[in-house]
């Protein structure tokens, strides 16, 4: 059921920080699938059953043509709610600027910044209407008023792009149901206002626009993930209605709006794990040519290096082992080597210095201002920062650390001592394990 869907988004991020816990999501099984799926070992972690046949989760890339065009008309309006943020008015421009446009409604929470306000200024003297609109799309009351002023005062709406959205994010560990409840409200209450208030209208469009981490998790972005993972399903919900859907996973845009609100380190970080950044001129060209065909209910756009992102797994998952290739690697970490060379009781100091240079290295500080005593939930590390360092150690160690650990009340020396005893002297004493990497592969990719 539509209603149930976030909670595959946040199961795909329970997954990433909690990987010890995490069996898999299963949907709408009978009490016999159910305890075939528990026994199952083909390490599926996404399932659904349909009349008894069993169906598994894949991403591919994409066949449909980027050269289409979406269809807009002079003598219509179309709504941009979130269309006062960084994203949302520079679509605006481009439906003004290159695509005809002639009559925009944009709504958002917030008054226009002083750039939104040049950019309204630039479409207006090129003839436009602007109407700014200011109300919060999961506010219904302030819905119903938004749609009469645009009915009294515009050309008839043929059309909605659905971009509004808020982040807070977190570890699980540290989240609650307020934080979960902000950035789940423009998502899942604003999509579903604009559905029931427009569902008797004839629209030509309604776009919604969802996040890659929807599809993947993303470890520090539950509320997120599960909040994106509604609007998947609703774009489908829409569609089997015989309305008018589109849903859009994108990955992180580059040069404004969340992805540039972000240190640039913390960029730095994500392109770190194969996930780069959309450029403005080709993602409103695939924007265009998405809206323009009529094959796909969902695509993901996101630029990915496979190979680094691929990292961050012990094995590639199932979802995405359609888009690349593997082939086994040996790859023998140095700190491994070296522990393995060592005394039992020189291995804690070799492991404790190894922690808290990797810690250093994320927080980019010198190890020498670290206190091994220190609880690392007080050292400044974010959820970012949490995943580079469990890959690294994953990666180097072979073992695998949930990101809650790296978030809880416990020093650089409990730590070592906590990896050490995972370790165990049998795996220290083993031989060195084979990994395995991906093909290189970085380009800007259209997934199904």
């Amino acid at each position: 059921a539509i209603a149930q869907s976030p909670i595959w988004g946040l199961g795909k991020t329970i997954a990433l920080e909690y990987p010890d816990l995490w069996g898999g999501l299963v949907d709408n099984p009978d009490i016999a699938e159910l305890l075939a799926e528990i026994g199952a070992q083909d390490k599926e972690g996404q399932v659904a059953y349909r009349d008894g046949q069993r169906h598994v989760a894949r991403m591919v890339k994409s066949t449909v043509p980027v050269s289409g065009k979406a269809s807009f008309s002079s003598e219509a309006s179309y709504l941009i709610t979130g269309g006062l943020g960084a994203l949302g008015i520079r679509f605006a421009r481009w439906m003004v600027a290159d695509r005809g446009v002639r009559n925009l409604v944009l709504m958002g929470r917030s008054a226009p910044s002083d750039e939104v306000r040049e950019i309204l200024a630039e479409m207006e003297k090129t003839g436009a209407r602007v109407l700014v609109m200011n109300a919060d799309v999961s506010d219904q009351a302030q819905m119903i008023r938004l749609f009469q002023e645009i009915d009294a005062s515009m050309p008839p709406l043929k059309g909605i792009i659905h971009a509004a959205g808020v982040l807070d994010d977190g570890v699980l560990a540290q989240q609650n149901i307020a934080r979960f409840e902000k950035v789940m409200a423009p998502k899942i209450a604003g999509a579903w206002n604009l559905h029931t208030l427009t569902r008797e209208r004839d629209l030509d469009f309604f776009v919604c626009f969802s996040s890659i981490a929807s599809l993947m998790g993303s470890a520090g972005q539950a509320n997120y993930a599960a909040a994106n993972a509604f609007l998947d399903t609703f774009a489908h919900f829409r569609h089997a209605l015989g309305l008018p859907a589109l849903g859009i996973n994108w990955g992180a845009w580059a040069d404004f709006g969340l992805a540039a609100e972000m240190a640039t380190q913390k960029r730095d970080r994500l392109a770190g794990f194969g996930i780069n950044i959309i450029d403005i001129d080709k993602g409103t060209l695939r924007l265009d040519a998405l809206m323009g065909q009529s094959e796909r209910v969902q695509i993901s756009v996101s630029p990915m290096d496979w190979s680094r992102f691929l990292q961050q797994f012990p094995t590639v998952p199932p979802l995405l082992s359609e888009l690349t290739q593997l082939s086994p690697v040996a790859k023998i970490a140095h700190i491994k080597s070296q522990l393995e060379q060592a005394p039992e009781e020189a291995r804690e100091g070799i492991l404790t210095d190894y922690i808290r240079n990797g810690i250093a290295n994320v927080l980019k500080i010198n190890p020498d201002q670290l206190d091994v005593q220190q609880p690392l939930n007080t050292m400044g590390l974010d959820s970012l920062m949490a995943i580079e360092l469990k890959n690294r150690i994953r990666m180097e160690l072979d073992i695998d650390i949930p990101i809650a650990t790296l978030m809880e009340d416990i020093g650089i020396l409990d730590f070592s001592r906590k990896i050490k005893t995972q370790l165990g002297e049998t795996q220290l004493d083993a031989s060195p394990s084979v990994t395995s990497t991906a093909r290189p592969d970085s380009e800007e990719e259209m997934l199904a």
